[in-house]
């Protein structure tokens, strides 16, 4: 693919992105005067993003209009909100130009995805293949519903920090010369995970559990060191504002809302790493090989789970957590989103596949063995990390379709991925007899 056309092709697929999910405006403006947002969670964050814009930099944390007249705690962190305050408090000086920016900022958000899609992408297959996965991200059908005008909710957001996350996984695992700046980025990305979304534990259980095994397969203490330096890092960050935050709904270690629990959670990263980092370093039996540090992971990961379920607190904590994973809750069965993606799991299911996925959604259960297969050898142990990324996103969509938005980024990288790469970087240049390559000089002759 020519350097120049890379460029072009990226702000093609980047205002393609924003052009599908500006479809249907008009439903959002009307009249030229009147900002006009789908019912539920979108409303209310536009409640709470123009309460923070009017009192800035004030957060509403207890809203009134929650249990009137006491009013309840808001179980979303701040993060989403604040931004959206600020970024109108910059940008704007009118309560109607707020609104209408506030609707725009979700196909922002979805286009800004593109980038990290295509930095992966790219590492893994190619520029050519770079340029297919972000075509793919800007016409999902799933990442297009979330993100379209008019939908301001954090799970816009939520995705374009996944996948910044997975792409710092991707550099950290693929390359060891690389570790300053994807450390950093790792380390920003779990905090704004942590600020943005209440179930964030999903995405760092799921970049832990890898950065782990990578860790051990490896024999990699760098990625140990990084894992618990950016979890304290995290904790150091948003311990303080847990205890500063109102006590959420379901309590003060619930998982469910920003927490203690979510606190305990980075001590307990940072544990299992430093402890994994002194049985490597007193070099204990089993600590040489792959099998023995997955043993030793293994056994520090399942001491701590143990402690958690052992403790009152922590482990009624992480009961709704559970019940809503497992739609014991209550209203699982009653939420559109929550549905599974496929018939004969024992539930009721929602729109046909190919409204969320399109062609994709059947190749769902095979797509984790399909970006192993086909990117490139040189890539493989970036490969297999988005792999796992893939699998345990995909199982999560599968059963819930909402969790299609979080699988969105990955799987466009997956889907982009061409068994052709993989074949080209095998073949060997050809040259023509009696000419020298270009990176090696021929022999002078005597």
């Amino acid at each position: 693919m020519r350097p120049g056309a890379i460029p072009l092709s990226l702000l093609a697929a980047l205002l393609l992105a924003l052009a599908l999910r500006a479809a249907g405006f008009e439903w959002v403006f009307v009249d030229g005067e009147t900002v006009v947002l789908p019912p539920g969670d979108a409303q209310y964050h536009m409640r709470r993003a123009l309460y923070g814009w009017v009192n800035f930099p004030e957060v509403l944390f207890i809203d009134p209009y929650i249990n009137f007249p006491g009013g309840a705690a808001i179980s979303w962190p701040p993060a989403f909100d604040f931004a959206v305050s600020l970024l109108g408090r910059l940008l704007t000086g009118d309560e109607h130009a707020f609104q209408v920016l506030a609707a725009w900022v979700p196909p922002a958000l979805g286009a800004a995805v593109l980038l990290p899609v295509y930095a992966m992408a790219r590492r893994l297959g190619g520029p050519a293949t770079g340029i297919g996965a972000a075509f793919l991200m800007a016409a999902l059908p799933m990442s297009v519903r979330y993100s379209r005008v008019g939908q301001l909710d954090h799970h816009c957001a939520v995705a374009l920090v996944g996948a910044g996350m997975l792409w710092a996984l991707l550099r950290l695992v693929d390359d060891e010369r690389a570790r300053i700046a994807p450390a950093v980025a790792f380390c920003g990305l779990r905090i704004a995970m942590l600020l943005t979304w209440h179930g964030s534990l999903l995405y760092l259980g799921l970049a832990d559990a890898l950065l782990w095994l990578a860790a051990a397969l490896l024999g990699r203490r760098d990625l140990l060191r990084v894992q618990a330096a950016t979890a304290l890092g995290a904790l150091v960050v948003v311990a303080p504002l847990v205890w500063i935050f109102p006590e959420p709904l379901g309590g003060a270690w619930s998982a469910i809302a920003l927490s203690r629990i979510h606190g305990v959670a980075m001590a307990a990263v940072a544990f299992v790493s430093g402890g994994l980092l002194l049985v490597d370093r007193q070099r204990l039996p089993g600590s040489d090989g792959p099998a023995g540090r997955i043993v030793w992971t293994v056994g520090l990961g399942a001491f701590v789970v143990a402690a958690l379920f052992v403790l009152p607190a922590t482990r009624e904590g992480l009961d709704p957590a559970l019940r809503f994973l497992t739609l014991r809750d209550g209203v699982g069965h009653q939420t559109g989103e929550q549905l599974p993606l496929f018939a004969g799991l024992g539930r009721v299911t929602g729109g046909p596949v190919w409204q969320v996925w399109g062609g994709f959604g059947f190749l769902l259960p095979v797509l984790p063995l399909a970006v192993v297969w086909a990117a490139r050898p040189e890539r493989r142990r970036a490969a297999w990390l988005l792999a796992g990324w893939c699998a345990g996103f995909a199982a999560l969509a599968v059963i819930q379709r909402r969790y299609g938005n979080d699988l969105g980024p990955a799987a466009a990288v997956g889907f982009a991925l061409d068994h052709g790469q993989r074949r080209e970087a095998r073949t060997p240049s050809r040259q023509q007899p009696g000419r020298a390559s270009p990176l090696r000089p021929s022999r002078p002759h005597h």
